[in-house]
């Protein structure tokens, strides 16, 4: 039985779930074991006894300047992605955010709506 929570992406040995990701899995299998136990199909829920690993926080990687020409440019060619990565550069928005814009939002045509 393997031990691992997947792949690393450049060396490809095993690498164990991350605390976020059992923490989820988690999420979903204790209601189901709580209901089997109401249900008296179990004794106990297996999950109360867990220890959950605590989730390790990362630290945010921003690109330097250099770097963000370099991604701007390489989108240039690109008609709807050069602007969303020109936008989210100048302004720092959550992805949830970009992702939640309409073509009118960005259209220099529509830019009388916006003022």
């Amino acid at each position: 039985m393997k031990m691992s929570g997947g792949r690393h992406r450049k060396k490809k040995a095993p690498r164990p779930l991350g605390g976020r990701t059992v923490r989820h899995i988690m999420a979903v299998i204790s209601p189901a074991l709580d209901k089997a136990v109401r249900w008296k199909l179990i004794k106990s829920n297996t999950m109360d006894f867990c220890d959950l690993p605590t989730p390790q926080k990362k630290q945010a990687k921003a690109l330097d300047a250099a770097r963000t020409l370099w991604f701007i440019d390489a989108a240039r060619s690109h008609p709807y992605a050069h602007p969303i990565i020109e936008l989210d550069s100048a302004t720092g928005c959550w992805r949830g955010e970009l992702l939640a814009l309409t073509w009118p939002d960005l259209s220099d045509r529509d830019e009388a709506k916006l003022r």
